[in-house]
């Protein structure tokens, strides 16, 4: 009777261990994959303050989101100099970002499945020093390629709430390799190709993020960089920013052949 109760006993055991495992296997399964910040604390992220990272199977995270320098220029970087390591329901990151600034800190993994990411932040610092973050966070799976559907010549202005004010109108034309062109009306209302632009932008499912150089709308100079959730067809997109307290800007763009001349 003992024998068949230790046998039971074991069975048991090894039953509740081997669920374990698969538990965390399936989760480190479906981390593999690129990831898009959508919630903090169960609010929507402003959408300039929203992040990209992916996990691939050796142990690699690139870390993608908005940096700052010193001379208050902004900038969309992907860093790629991070690692991680998932034990259990827990991911340790630690790397460098494109900035040199070094970092390390844990993802305590509340759910995960094949559309959302939740966890958790615990022990972060920056360069050695803790670092107060301790947030939930909510990311999406980034599952769709739209970079054929975005290359092209665009022609847009923002959607104002009031139809008494006129907005500018801009071209945009996309081109391979992540490089973009910008052009914009002189006093003439002829468009004109804006030469230090340096137009550059990254498309992770329908999130673009553009960075360039001297913002004409509000006389910025530098680098910097805007993020939007877009929504395209074949023939015509729509960006969307959401800024919290000062609501949505949203931008109206149609495809056409070729750089307009007026």
């Amino acid at each position: 009777m003992m024998k068949k109760y230790f046998i039971i006993l074991m069975t048991t055991v090894i039953l509740c261990s081997c669920h374990g495992k698969d538990k965390y296997a399936e989760s480190k399964r479906l981390l593999l994959g690129t990831w898009k910040l959508v919630n903090i604390d169960g609010l929507p992220v402003e959408t300039d303050e929203s992040f990209v990272c992916t996990f691939d199977s050796l142990g690699n995270e690139i870390y993608a989101c908005g940096q700052y320098n010193e001379k208050g220029e902004s900038e969309w970087m992907e860093g790629k100099n991070y690692t991680y390591k998932m034990k259990k329901n827990t991911i340790k990151v630690k790397g460098s970002d494109p900035l040199g600034k070094n970092w390390s800190f844990d993802m305590v993994v509340v759910g995960i499945d094949e559309k959302q990411l939740l966890y958790s932040v615990k022990n972060m610092k920056k360069n050695d020093v803790q670092f107060g973050n301790y947030h939930d966070y909510t990311l999406k799976r980034v599952t769709t390629d739209c970079s054929k559907d975005i290359k092209g010549i665009w022609v847009g202005q923002e959607m104002l709430h009031s139809p008494s004010h006129h907005a500018d109108i801009y071209c945009w034309e996309f081109l391979e390799g992540g490089k973009y062109n910008f052009y914009y009306k002189d006093s003439t209302g002829t468009f004109v190709y804006k030469e230090e632009n340096d137009g550059r932008y990254f498309l992770y499912d329908n999130f673009l993020v553009c960075n360039f150089k001297n913002d004409l709308k509000t006389n910025s100079t530098g680098k910097i960089f805007e993020c939007w959730n877009i929504t395209v067809k074949p023939e015509t997109m729509v960006w969307s920013n959401y800024k919290g307290q000062e609501g949505v800007i949203r931008y109206s763009l149609n495809r056409v052949d070729k750089v307009p001349v007026h």
